[in-house]
């Protein structure tokens, strides 16, 4: 085992590695998604301040996909992140796609969505 120092003091809540771009990514408290490739971590600035739990990607694209508390869903670019409309405040706990085009979540009482596009 292997202990990695962070580069803050948050709470992290979620890991995902990503196969398209080689990056374990670290979720947290206060919208903090930092990654790791094997070189000291590096924080990613989401502009939120969201607790960020899940995240989703796939391989053949850098997009990835992260949901958090306050009905808080991102879409990452591989640069850049932009909130989707959720239509709730609930946390979003979980996120699957069957492609980049259509990708699901879920969440605390009894929430779930579906972006097909």
């Amino acid at each position: 085992n292997q202990i990695l120092p962070v580069p803050n003091t948050e709470s992290y809540y979620g890991v995902f590695y990503h196969p398209s771009s080689g990056r374990v990514y670290i979720s947290g408290s206060n919208g903090n998604l930092i990654y790791y490739t094997g070189a000291p971590w590096a924080l990613l600035n989401t502009g939120t301040t969201a607790t960020m739990y899940s995240m989703w990607g796939m391989s053949g694209s850098p997009q990835m996909w992260i949901g958090g508390t306050s009905g808080t869903v991102l879409k990452f670019d591989g640069t850049n992140f932009t909130a989707q409309k959720t239509g709730t405040t609930a946390t979003i706990r979980t996120l699957w796609g069957n492609n980049l085009t259509d990708v699901w979540a879920a969440g605390d009482s009894g929430t779930i969505l579906r972006w097909k596009m």
